[in-house]
């Protein structure tokens, strides 16, 4: 089972109300953390944890061993989508690790941000 950080207290960039990126696993653990960031730090935005991303990776997918259940609170509409799609296995696996995305990937997609 994966852990999560106590994020009540916010490092001091985040703190001062800047951007704040999260980027994690694209898988429901990694759902559950970006949720309980954005619950403190509303600003927080995801960073490759999109369905463009996922659908480009899909064959690096694996099974998540043991999957949150329930829809986290604090996701958009389409991190909602992407997590309900990885939970519920509909491209194959249920877990893109972020050491399986491609660097040449990564640094597009950074330098296009």
């Amino acid at each position: 089972m994966a852990h999560t950080p106590d994020l009540t207290i916010a490092p001091p960039h985040l703190q001062c109300g800047q951007e704040g990126l999260l980027f994690r696993d694209l898988d429901s653990w990694g759902f559950l953390f970006l949720s309980e960031a954005r619950q403190h730090q509303p600003h927080v935005e995801s960073l490759l944890m999109d369905r463009e991303t996922l659908l480009s990776h899909r064959q690096r997918m694996v099974k998540e061993p043991d999957p949150y259940p329930s829809l986290p609170e604090y996701l958009t509409e389409a991190e909602r989508m992407v997590f309900q799609e990885v939970r519920d296995g509909t491209h194959g696996n249920t877990r893109l690790e972020q050491e399986r995305l491609s660097a040449d990937y990564i640094l597009d997609r950074l330098l296009s941000w």
